[in-house]
């Protein structure tokens, strides 16, 4: 651990920081550019997910702008659909093996139109990211190089641990309100606050951009234990886009459906080709991925009132926030913004 990296400047030390992402974002955007590259797109999200982040926490020593954090959040945006889509599209095909015959053609229009919204929305993804970012990232860098005349009496040090300590409460206040009653707005809550706090931490566990030489202990942990976290609930989010899809598209399902039949039947389609058009119908596969989507996400949510509290993870985060305002004794933080 150097102990200069974390008595800098907190302006400076976020600059830094900030601007190791926007090298990461950067480097995706280059990936997805060439358009090889399966991952490019992934990888995108994460990097703009991290340095959204890191704008965020820090705005009021970064003085990123309103403007530009909107244009960012809007750039952010733009993968939802795809991404959803692709997460639901490999749900549906886990399942489609241990399908009854009966649920299969359910099962494959959804995969099938799955397939279609994924391929519709990556395209306007990668369409938006290349003519945005572009933008964006001279702005970015202009304002993040701003920031290097401005100074502060706080230490990155003691900035950062005043910031996990904050995120650390209202990460247990979100924890508390699931463990009331796990309800989906709960847990997206909850899923947020555990992305924020564990981006703050990332700076300082070895190997991670903008790191802090050795890590600052129990930083490590403290992420694994939230990205652990982060898995659970984003599993409860997955499973309500796929109830909220189903629910979307049983309608279309059903009307293609009823027009290949009627087609059948009025045109010069025998009573054999109609009894075999009447075996795929999609409603028996709709119907059986909906209950199975309905009990996952009973079963996740009983597993997460089990353990809600998530007391070990609180109290290792306020661990790592009072070793790193240890380092330095400036005086009390002015600027740290109260996350609820």
């Amino acid at each position: 651990m150097n102990p200069d990296r974390l008595r800098q400047c907190a302006t400076e030390g976020a600059r830094r920081r900030a601007l190791a992402l926007t090298g990461e974002v950067h480097d995706a955007a280059q990936r997805l550019r060439r358009g090889t590259d399966t991952e490019a797109l992934h990888d995108f999200r994460v990097a703009l997910r991290r340095l959204r982040g890191c704008l965020r926490a820090y705005a009021p020593w970064l003085e990123p702008g309103r403007k530009l954090t909107r244009r960012l959040r809007r750039l952010a945006r733009t993968t939802n659909t795809a991404r959803d889509a692709e997460v639901c599209l490999e749900w549906v095909r886990d399942r489609l093996p241990a399908l009854e015959s009966r649920e299969q053609p359910g099962a494959r229009w959804l995969a099938a139109h799955l397939e279609a919204r994924r391929s519709r929305g990556y395209r306007r993804a990668r369409t938006r990211i290349q003519r945005c970012w572009t933008r964006i990232e001279p702005r970015l860098r202009e304002r993040l190089g701003a920031g290097a005349t401005r100074t502060c009496a706080e230490s990155f040090a003691t900035v950062s641990g005043a910031l996990i300590l904050a995120h650390a409460d209202a990460l247990e206040r979100a924890l508390a309100m699931l463990n009331a009653g796990a309800r989906d707005r709960q847990a997206h809550r909850a899923r947020i606050r555990g992305k924020r706090l564990r981006y703050l931490l990332e700076p300082f566990c070895a190997r991670s951009s903008g790191e802090i030489a050795a890590g600052v202990p129990g930083a490590a942990e403290t992420v694994a234990a939230l990205k652990s976290l982060q898995d659970e609930l984003g599993e409860l989010q997955d499973t309500r886009a796929l109830l909220d899809m189903l629910r979307a598209a049983a309608p279309d399902a059903a009307a293609a459906y009823a027009r290949r039949v009627m087609e059948i039947a009025l045109g010069a389609g025998t009573e054999t080709q109609l009894r075999l058009a009447r075996h795929d119908d999609p409603l028996p596969g709709l119907l059986a991925l909906a209950r199975a989507a309905a009990a996952r996400r009973t079963e996740r949510r009983a597993a997460l009132r089990a353990h809600a509290a998530h007391r070990d993870l609180i109290a290792a985060a306020r661990g790592v926030a009072a070793r790193l305002t240890a380092f330095d004794t400036a005086p009390a933080l002015r600027a740290v913004p109260r996350n609820g």
